[in-house]
């Protein structure tokens, strides 16, 4: 297995850190984690750039040029012989440098993960819009990660963050979706959560095929009353939700929810392998 180091791809028992950098001390860095199916890395372009604007908003230098991030990012996915999975750019604080370190792993979702749907419960703590590091992938990652634990003790597959004002935000790693009456709908980014590259995606394909679509303010009745809920992540794409603490969703009656997941994969990876997820998709012309 290999990784690239600043620019030099090693083998990855041969890197290294110091121990006294920031980055390790204190988690100063940022990271993206990215998609690669059918050895193809998916929204790349969307994700450096994103990783390059949280730098400049929190006074961190990147000198990095994209296209050559972008063909060192090819070089070891071909060196790792990676066809499903991801990358991930990790910028950290050193002792008097930055490192930008690149690792792959194998990462999947089966068709039974669609089949069966998420099951959500509340998070403990929440998020803070006024918050610097919410709006950024910051590698203080430690509030999510406790969560996403505990929901998993509890026997769930996510936890999702209210914000300060009770206003359902996002997941530990997921944004959310949710519709009520065909009319699909997402917290805003202001509510205090990190905007994705697939929720933005996703809201741009929905208003090319003319859906529906608000983004606002919404307090958890929006979730219990919903008919459909599902999440995104850059990995997950489209992730079915079957309930949500003590309130279930049908999922054989998710019509809009797997209508998405279809233009999903049909516009977003229109040269990869796609695996059967098990679930029917309803005919695209009842929203074209």
């Amino acid at each position: 297995m290999y990784v690239t180091m600043n620019g030099t791809m090693i083998e990855a028992k041969q890197a290294c850190v110091s121990p006294l950098g920031a980055g390790y001390l204190h988690g100063y860095g940022l990271f993206e984690t990215i998609k690669v199916q059918g050895g193809e890395i998916h929204f790349l372009k969307q994700h450096l750039a994103r990783l390059e604007n949280s730098c400049k908003q929190l006074n961190m230098p990147w000198v990095t040029d994209h296209e050559l991030l972008g063909n060192q990012c090819r070089d070891l996915i071909r060196a790792n012989g990676l066809h499903n999975g991801s990358l991930k750019v990790l910028y950290t604080k050193g002792v008097a440098s930055y490192d930008l370190l690149l690792s792959t792993r194998l990462t999947s979702y089966g068709p039974e993960r669609y089949q069966k749907g998420f099951r959500l419960c509340l998070a403990d703590s929440r998020r803070n819009p006024q918050a610097k590091l919410t709006y950024h992938k910051s590698s203080n990652y430690l509030e999510s990660l406790l969560a996403r634990e505990q929901a998993a003790e509890d026997g769930y597959d996510e936890a999702i963050f209210l914000n300060q004002s009770g206003m359902v935000c996002e997941g530990t790693c997921t944004n959310i979706f949710f519709v009520k009456d065909r009319i699909l709908y997402t917290p805003a980014i202001e509510c205090g959560l990190l905007p994705g590259i697939l929720r933005q995606s996703l809201i741009d394909l929905a208003a090319s095929l003319g859906m529906d679509l608000e983004t606002g303010e919404y307090g958890l009745d929006s979730l219990q009353t919903a008919d459909e809920v599902f999440l995104t992540n850059s990995l997950m794409d489209i992730m079915p939700v079957s309930g949500f603490q003590q309130k279930q969703y049908d999922l054989q009656s998710n019509e809009i929810t797997r209508y998405l997941q279809r233009k999903c994969q049909e516009v977003f990876y229109p040269s990869a392998h796609q695996p059967d997820s098990g679930i029917s998709v309803i005919h695209p012309d009842r929203f074209e």
